[in-house]
């Protein structure tokens, strides 16, 4: 048995990915390594999409990879350690689109083992040096310069070796210039393994070691080494130099602690946890991995803790380079995962540990928010119009800007006329303003509309935290201030005017002097003072009546420290003479214009005491409130009003006056709490009350924490200062944070209107600060247990006791107490919020594999079960492109054809979009909307047989009475077809056309340098029909295409040249199996356009031809002799075959329509036939346009439909069915089609202790409250991260599932169970009826008793805990299938002592594993009836196969064993086994004496009992045999034969042998645990195999594996490689360079075209 590996779908599940510049353009990339893959990803930053550049197979494990730049570069390069004992450095070269291999230096034996480096790799920022570093002992440093000629160079390796030393992780410490330095979290165990009592074990410490690499000296030193209380698992290094303050970031459990040498203090920060977790923090809480950024202004951290939580960390607060602060923040929440990389471009890469890769951006967020603050804006502005107009209709004045009346002439302000007219102006235009009025309410009913569901849109998505609507209420508040000053201005101005009449246009000459002057006292209120929110109440403030300064503290309701406010009076009452204002205002302009002037100084605040104590008019005896109206101001209140823009002087913060504060404020939100349910009060009371009830459990705990922190902050401060400078904009921040939370509460509806308002609007004033980290020194103790004091208040205070405040005491604490503000990372803020740009699809962590037609496609579909936890999933995969449908509409009829075109050779989009009918053509032009335009100059009244853009600007139309020129200035040139010929066929590109005339007659036409085109004065006369004719794009700087290919009705295909020279003359000619119905040329097999210049190798010509019988061909056109030769050959479908020339990434591509769509494209060095997931098309062309670049444009029917394909080089489209638990086994009942899978989770709340648990809390909350909502209960979506319990706690779920269902897994209800509570599930929850229990096993079988029933048995076991092994029995659950596979039917349990690890049927009964014993079970009433048992297995079985009365035992260590079972004797008698240890993971059965299995190593092998092999043995029970005659290695007496050992790579999962298309042979496909899927194939003669294993000898010689491993010994890790040839190394040929290919092929006596015809051929033979 000779077998050939091939790989359909490479491993997704990441392990490592770093970022940088490896193009050494500005744009970043990503390289991530899956396993024994390494690939380069190119974030799009228009779009989000990430494409795969380059994936390489480096035949050997991937252990760490790390970025680095030398000092000056542009470019970075990448540094793997890998099993091969070498360290290798890789350049990216984008011409190529290979990583080139700069050096490879060896230092030690190859395979992952402790002491030869590897497994950590650590550089110097500034790219000096390299420490490659090992688990235990070794570390070897390299220094890292360049040459001369600026090439890469490498040192000799320096030892930092330390013996009995265990390595934890290695990170380069950014110091700058100085010598480079590397910092290692290390253990030493040497006086833990001299000790046997245990004690120095328990007392080791991890200790965190400074490496310092002197350059001049050239050698490593331990520089500094510190003992760590907590055990860290990974380090971050913090930017230095220049940049930051240097040192490390220690990630432990619970904590993350900053070090750094010297007179540093350690500062260490907890981790936050979840306010539901449900395990009550039983369990610590650890980072997995990080990821910094650094820009040329700020630094920040992101760190992922093990339940999803991002957060990000800044070391800010750093003095003369001693950080004295940490803030953590929570940021968002994510797929637990292995890696994170924080782009440049606002892009956050998540390589997800189970599950699809997410690719997060705020670009959608961004753009949804800016829409809703444009229609935020629009609706503020339309309130506060109609406020504006309804306070003029209740003042019965007219604003100036609708006063569209005029006095006629001759009428003044005296006459009777007058006041008639006014009264009459003022009628029409108070019914005018009301018009105005009801038509702005309709507006912002429309905009109230479009705002709520944009703001549903925001809150539902992935990405919302709250920091969403922060600078909306920022920018519409700004807003709001804006037009609401100027429309009390211009309210100010039009009662001015009508109380001096000159209202109206004819009274010019007296409004002149009295506007300049109210200009300056206008001009004068503006410059001084703000106003405050936008209402209808702050219009009604202000009607006729004096201008009031109102000072902070006061009771106006105003949110700003300054503002303006006005009071009812009479109307006379506002008298502003002419000599205050003018001498107001140019004292005023005066001295602001000295103090300009003056240098800027220290402010005087002692000049606000002579303004508190000034005799001022007072108004309502309210002290506060000060009449500025007629005040003459002095200098220096001057001075200090200006300065009152920037900051508010106030006088140093009082303990005694901060507690009453905080007093009054919790009094207040307790009366609110309890006066809200009373329906009659709904306004404060009108008059002062001194009712103080007692507080509630919550707010009490909440005043009590304030008071607490208020007292420790002033005995810290102490009271140096008489005056503090709190800057207004710290105070707005602060307020408009608070305010962002509150009105995200009120959206929520988890608060009253009642309490935002008293909240915004009254303000209350308190001021708590809390220190976020601590100094290591001083009493940490004490510290500590405060912090933890502080974080248990707000656990309590944040569960809500009722109605409002708690919202308020949330709010408050999380803006202040924790400090987790929005500064953070202010100054980027495009990383404020998450959105998922991208979601690559990854088929990870596959457990079991079924292929079967069980949808009827004729094609077998592969069923996965993949994924962990609650992102696992069912999915099924088919051959095929996945396919995004971005439009579809319907035509008025059936269209024929379609084309896209452009106006202008230099656009980059399509202009038109031209559909071809029977009898007409419909022309649509492309912009913000599709639409039918007819000034295009294309004839609509004739259908279209092509049409393209000509020269540069210039369009033509190919219809069967002429060919119609158009102009770019719409003249139109026409040839008409001589006689009654009409034009059969066409094929044009940019500078040529070419028609063929019924008869067969060709007639050739060539654009001239003016632009006009001209007919070739001779025809061609072709010996038959014309049925189909290509042209090639013309070839950049050339003037035409060279080659025509004309297919002919007699079977034939002949290439005519187009060259000058001889024009039309016959070349080559092909003759075809069938008659031929589309042709094709196009330049393909070129690498792709990777660099910014568009360089790009040239590839070569092909003619695609598509016959009628369905039958592609593939044929390489010689450029320069136009011959035919190497023709590939491929069956498509039962339909003819149309093809369309189209572009995919920047080349070009062929898509073949027949019964389906296929597409033929060049994808990284290699051809791809694939076919399209989607309907039957008829017709396409491609399709450009801003919003899909690469697309295609198709009919079907009547339908137009514009279609893109993002996920070019997959093998494989999927369609996903989420599951709840992690699937373990499922199987098929056969006359339904239906899975049934078992799921069950480790280490997992069941649904019964959830409950329990959210009830606990509940109570908790009870004795604090008296209402809990429930859903502040609620933990944060299991889909991303779930709270786990520290115990080995399972849960279970049997599901059915309908594979062919496009909706959602529909699963079965139970008809009759002794739970009623399952009756309402719609799956089967084992767990309500036996706690911690594993479902193990299940299978469908018929018994013989009743042989019409399918039954369902499923393997259950209680009590399991894995670590140290325990378990307390099992069950087998025994259901029946009824209604054709659809329900359910409980029937019994059957009780047994040990796991049922495996079942399988057998002759009308069953075959169970229970634990190492194997027992043939039959169906009985109550129970299943236990028939025969044999207990001579070697250790727990795992896998059951049977065929005949041959039952195959696959055993968790010990391989294969062979059993007979003799029905006569009621026995099960062992009489073969393997020779080989073998931990088996899964096994597939072959034939009668093969056996196919794979271990949790990587390896795949097969064995095969020999042929003199007999089974009909006897079992010696009376142990009186011959020692020599009781088997070989103590095991049976036969033994197997080694056909095939192959090592993968990947631990394999499952096994199945197969067919993966129509007709073809029989294959063993295989998955792994990192989503790969491959196959094994069988060769089927002497010759194939001899050839590729030449090719795989040559190839393994000139194409070594990139990372220095061996090919031979990789595959040959723990078996020698054994009659399996690689095919992965073989297919890597069509990568090589031309040279080598032309030198491989010439020693296996082929050509290069040869050898990859053949590698092509083997896998559509078998697969695709």
């Amino acid at each position: 048995m000779f077998l050939y590996n091939l790989t359909l779908q490479r491993a997704t599940g990441i392990t490592h990915a770093i970022h940088g510049n490896f193009t050494g353009t500005k744009q970043q990339e990503i390289v991530v390594s899956r396993g024994k893959i390494l690939e380069l990803l190119r974030p799009d930053p228009n779009t989000g999409k990430v494409h795969t550049l380059l994936t390489v197979e480096v035949f050997g494990i991937i252990r760490s990879l790390m970025a680095f730049r030398l000092t000056g570069g542009t470019k970075d390069y990448i540094v793997v350690g890998s099993d091969s004992g070498r360290i290798v450095i890789l350049e990216y070269q984008p011409s190529k689109n290979i990583f080139e291999k700069i050096h490879q230096e060896t230092f030690g034996k190859s395979g992952c083992r402790r002491i030869v480096p590897g497994q950590f790799l650590a550089v110097d920022p500034k790219g000096r040096a390299v420490m490659i570093g090992a688990i235990e002992k070794q570390k070897l440093v390299y220094i890292l310069n360049r040459d001369a000629a600026a090439r890469l160079t490498i040192s000799s390796p320096l030892e930092a070796h330390k013996a009995n030393t265990l390595v934890y992780h290695v990170v380069g410490v950014d110091v700058g210039f100085e010598n480079p330095m590397f910092a290692c979290l290390e253990m030493d165990y040497e006086e833990a393994d001299n000790d046997p009592t245990g004690e120095a074990a328990a007392n080791t410490q991890q200790t965190l070691t400074f490496y310092e690499l002197d350059l001049g000296l050239n050698h490593v030193v331990r520089k500094y080494s510190e003992p760590l209380e907590e055990h860290g698992n990974f380090l971050i290094t913090v930017p230095g130099g220049s940049d930051g303050p240097s040192g490390v970031l220690i990630c432990s459990e619970n904590y993350i602690t900053y070090k750094n040498f010297g007179d540093q203090p350690d500062i260490r920060c907890p981790i936050p946890r979840r306010r539901t977790d449900l395990d009550k923090g039983e369990r610590g809480m650890a980072f997995l991995c990080g990821s910094c950024h650094k820009s040329s202004v700020v630094f920040f951290f992101f760190f992922l803790e093990e339940q999803g939580q991002v957060f990000s960390v800044e070391t800010l607060s750093f003095l003369q380079r001693l950080v004295t602060e940490i803030r953590l923040k929570y940021f968002d929440t994510v797929p637990v995962a292995t890696a994170m990389c924080v782009l440049k471009t606002g892009f956050l890469f998540v390589a997800s540990e189970f599950g699809n890769q997410q690719h997060y951006n705020n670009e959608e967020i961004n753009r949804k928010r800016d829409v809703l603050t444009k229609l935020v804006k629009r609706h503020r502005s339309l309130v506060v119009e109609n406020c504006y107009f309804e306070q003029c209709i209740e003042l019965k004045i007219m604003p100036k800007g609708l006063r569209f009346f005029k006095c006629p002439n001759g009428v003044h302000t005296g006459d009777a006329m007058f006041g008639t007219l006014v009264t009459f102006f003022n009628e029409a235009g108070m019914a005018f303003l009301r018009l105005l009025i009801d038509h702005n309410v309709v507006k912002m009913s429309n905009l109230k509309d479009e705002i709520d569901q944009l703001e549903q849109e925001i809150a539902d998505s992935n990405v919302y935290n709250g920091d969403v609507f922060k600078s909306v209420f920022d920018e519409v508040e700004k807003h709001s201030l804006e037009i609401t000053n100027r429309k009390q201005t211009k309210l100010q101005r039009d009662i001015i005017a009508y109380e001096t009449k000159t209202a109206y246009s004819h009274f010019v000459s007296n409004n002149r002097d009295y506007n300049n002057k109210q200009q300056s006292y206008q001009g004068f209120n503006r410059r001084h003072y703000s106003s405050v929110v936008a209402t209808k109440e702050s219009f009604g403030s202000f009607s006729h009546g004096k201008a009031t300064a109102c000072i902070q503290g006061s009771d106006c309701g105003n949110t700003n420290e300054v503002c303006t406010s006005f009071t009812r009076t009479n109307v006379g009452s506002l008298k502003t003479s002419e000599q205050v204002a003018n001498n107001t205002g140019d004292k005023m302009e005066e001295m602001l214009t000295a103090e300009e002037n003056r240098p800027h100084e220290k402010p005087d605040f002692s000049e606000f005491e002579l303004l508190g104590r000034r005799e001022l008019t007072s108004l309502n005896d309210n002290s506060d409130i000060i009449n500025l109206t007629e005040h003459i101001f002095t200098p220096c209140e001057l001075r200090l009003l200006r300065l009152g823009l920037n900051f508010v002087p106030t006088r140093k913060a009082d303990l005694c006056r901060t507690i009453v504060d905080i007093k009054k404020f919790t009094r207040k939100m307790n009366l609110n709490y309890i006066l809200s349910d009373i329906p009659v009060i709904k306004k404060p009371l009108k008059k002062p009350s001194d009712y103080n009830p007692t507080l509630s459990n919550t707010i009490k705990v909440f005043e009590e924490a304030c008071i607490r922190e208020v007292e420790g902050i002033f005995l810290k401060r102490g009271n140096e200062d008489e005056y503090e400078v709190i800057s207004l904009y710290d105070i707005k921040r602060k307020q408009r944070l608070i305010h962002s939370f509150l009105y995200e509460a009120l959206m929520c509806n988890e608060i009253d209107l009642d309490v935002y308002e008293f909240c915004v609007i009254k303000n209350p004033r308190i001021v708590v600060e809390v220190v976020k980290s601590d100094l290591r020194g001083g009493d940490y103790k004490n510290f500590v247990e405060q912090r933890e004091t502080l974080w248990q208040v707000r656990l309590k205070a944040d569960k809500p006791p009722g109605l409002n405040e708690t919202i308020n005491i949330k709010c408050f604490l999380k803006g202040s107490r924790l400090n987790i503000d929005k500064e953070l990372i202010e100054n980027l803020p495009f990383l404020h919020s998450l959105f998922i740009a991208n979601c690559i699809s990854c088929i990870f962590f596959i457990d079991i594999l079924q292929i079967a037609d069980l949808a009827n496609e004729d094609t077998p579909q592969l069923y996965v079960a993949c994924g962990r936890g609650p992102r696992s999933s069912l999915r099924v995969l088919r051959h095929g492109l996945e396919v995004s449908e971005m439009a579809v509409s319907e035509l008025p009829g059936n269209p024929n054809a379609v084309w896209t075109v452009r106006r202008h050779i230099e656009d980059e989009y399509d202009a038109y979009i031209i559909v071809s009918f029977v009898n007409a053509t419909l022309v649509l032009s492309i912009g913000e909307t599709v639409e039918e335009v007819t000034d295009s100059g294309f004839l609509g009244t004739t259908p279209t047989l092509s049409c393209s853009l000509l020269g540069d600007d210039a369009l033509v139309q190919v219809y069967p009475d002429g060919i119609r020129h158009i102009r770019a200035d719409k003249r139109v040139n026409e040839w008409k077809t001589p006689g009654k010929k009409v034009i059969v066929k066409c094929a044009v590109n940019q500078r040529q056309v070419v028609i063929a005339l019924t008869g067969g007659e060709l007639v050739y036409f060539e654009m001239d340098p003016s632009g006009q085109l001209n007919e070739y004065t001779e025809r061609k006369e072709m010996t038959a029909d014309v049925v189909c004719m290509s042209l090639a794009n013309v070839p950049p700087g050339e003037q035409r295409s060279r080659f025509l290919a004309v297919g002919l009705m007699d079977n034939t295909v002949r290439i005519i040249s187009l060259d000058p020279s001889d024009c039309l003359q016959p070349l080559s000619m092909q003759a075809l199996p069938a008659q031929p119905e589309a042709l094709c040329i196009v330049e393909m097999g070129g690498a792709e356009k990777q660099d910014d210049l568009g360089d790009k190798s040239i590839g070569f010509l092909y003619l695609n031809i598509g016959l009628q019988n369905g039958v592609l061909l593939r044929t390489v056109l010689d450029p320069v002799t136009g011959d035919l030769s190497d023709t590939r050959t491929r069956y498509l479908g039962s339909r003819p075959v149309k093809l369309f020339r189209v572009r995919m990434q920047g080349q070009e591509a062929v898509l073949a329509m027949s019964s389906r769509s296929w597409l033929s494209y060049s994808y990284q060095s290699r051809f791809h036939l694939t076919p399209l997931s989607y309907e039957t098309l008829e017709y396409a062309s491609g399709f450009a346009s801003e919003q899909c670049p690469e697309g295609i444009v198709a009919i079907s029917t009547n339908t137009l439909r514009i279609l893109a394909l993002e996920k070019l080089g997959a093998v494989f489209n999927q369609v996903s069915f989420p599951l709840q638990y992690t699937p373990r086994k499922f199987v098929i009942h056969p006359p339904s089609n239906n899975l049934i899978i078992i799921e069950t989770d480790h280490n997992a709340y069941t649904e019964a202790t959830k409950a329990q648990r959210k009830q606990q809390m509940a109570e908790n909350a009870y004795a604090q409250a008296t209402v809990v909502p429930q859903k502040h209960l609620v933990p944060a979506p299991e889909s991303l991260g779930a709270s786990n319990p520290p115990l080995s706690l399972f849960k279970e779920r049997d599901q059915l599932v309908d594979p062919t269902s496009p909706a959602k897994p529909r699963a079965s209800t139970p008809a009759h169970h002794p739970n009623p509570e399952l009756e309402k599930k719609m799956y089967f929850d084992l767990n309500f009826l036996i706690l911690f229990v594993v479902l193990s096993s299940v299978a469908v079988c018929k018994f013989s008793s009743s042989a019409d029933d399918w039954y369902v048995l499923v393997g259950v076991a209680k009590d399991l805990i894995l670590n140290p092994r325990s378990v307390a029995g099992g069950f087998i659950y025994t259901y029946k299938l009824i209604n054709n596979g659809e329900k359910l039917e409980f029937v019994h349990k059957t009780s047994i002592e040990e796991v049922p690890s495996a079942i399988a049927p057998f002759q009308s009964r069953i075959l169970v594993g229970v634990g190492r014993l194997l027992r043939v079970y039959d169906l009985g009433k109550k129970k299943l009836l236990r028939k025969c048992e044999n207990k001579h297995l070697p250790n727990y079985i795992s896998a059951i196969h049977t065929i005949g009365s041959r039952v195959v035992v696959s055993d968790v260590q010990e391989s294969f064993v062979w059993l007979r079972y003799k029905r006569n004797e009621n026995q099960l008698i062992i009489f073969a086994d393997d020779t080989y240890p073998r931990w088996l993971t899964t096994a597939s059965l072959l034939d009668y004496d093969t056996m196919a299995g794979a271990d949790k190593f990587g390896n795949i092998s097969v064995v095969r009992l020999p042929p003199n092999t007999n089974d009909d043995v006897d079992e010696d029970p009376t142990g009186n045999k011959a020692l020599w005659d009781r088997g070989l290695l103590n095991g049976a007496s036969q033994k197997a034969d080694v056909c095939m050992n192959y090592h993968v790579g990947e631990t394999v999962l499952s096994l199945q042998k197969t067919t993966l298309i129509p007709g073809g042979s029989e294959s063993l496909v295989y998955t792994t645990l990192s989503g790969g899927i491959g196959i094994l194939v069988p060769f089927t003669s002497h010759e194939d195999h001899d050839f590729f294993q030449h090719l795989e000898m040559h190839l393994r010689s000139e194409h070594p594996p990139l990372c220095g491993r061996d090919h031979l010994s990789f595959r040959s890790y723990y078996f020698p490689v054994k009659n399996v040839i690689d095919g992965d190394l073989c297919e890597q040929f069509n990568s090589m360079d031309p040279g080598k290919q032309k030198g491989v092929a010439e020693e296996l006596d082929r050509t290069p075209p040869e050898v990859s015809k053949k590698l092509e051929d083997v896998r559509t033979r078998y697969a695709f």
